[in-house]
């Protein structure tokens, strides 16, 4: 797509996937950083350190680690443990595109690492981002940056065009699609193969 047709999808459906931003290097060097991490989280535990609280576990593993390391679900403020995914989330590549979708005056809310396997462990719920970051007006994009992702083995689903759709105060879900995502009979738009790129929605996306 062009510059233009990614902010027309991106306007009109919610969400954009786009491939290939990351070279092959870069994603070995990233998951050699992710490997990292999961020693650091080890040690911290071990240490009983309190910034072990920034590392969750994968609540649904049947044990805490595996081999010597720690089996995580997510790390949150990742920049301020490591400088190579601080570097990251100001890649040119990655910046070029949401300064596309949302302008170039762009903030950092949050930087995160989910590292739950595909088809393992827990899953999160049909939700909107808005309505846990209730930013007005919603000039917020979420970009996920995905190393591998296959239509089994899918990154997230998203459900297109609910964009306008605003959630009732402190509910991360609208009734109409509470009962829609309990019925599990909606439209969805998986994300599908996704090589070394970006998946990004806007934050009253269901997904």
């Amino acid at each position: 797509m062009t510059p233009q047709q990614q902010r027309t999808f991106f306007e009109d459906r919610g969400y954009l996937i786009v491939p290939d931003l990351l070279d092959n290097d870069e994603i070995a060097a990233s998951r050699a950083e992710i490997k990292r991490l999961h020693q650091l989280a080890t040690d911290l535990h071990t240490r009983e350190d309190p910034l072990c609280g920034y590392f969750q576990r994968e609540p649904f593993a049947k044990k805490h680690n595996h081999g010597d390391l720690s089996i995580l679900r997510k790390i949150e403020n990742t920049r301020n443990f490591s400088d190579f995914f601080a570097r990251l989330s100001a890649h040119p590549n990655l910046v070029s595109t949401i300064q596309n979708l949302l302008g170039n005056d762009l903030l950092l809310f949050r930087s995160t690492l989910m590292l739950k396997p595909a088809l393992h462990g827990s899953a999160h719920a049909l939700h909107q981002d808005s309505a846990y970051w209730p930013i007005e007006p919603p000039a917020l994009a979420t970009a996920s940056l995905v190393d591998a992702c296959t239509r089994v083995g899918t990154f997230s689903k998203l459900v297109p065009t609910t964009r306008m759709e605003v959630p009732p105060p402190a509910s991360p879900l609208t009734t109409p699609h509470r009962k829609m995502a309990a019925s599990r009979s909606f439209p969805v738009a998986t994300t599908g193969a996704c090589s070394n790129g970006a998946i990004s929605h806007k934050p009253r996306t269901h997904h």
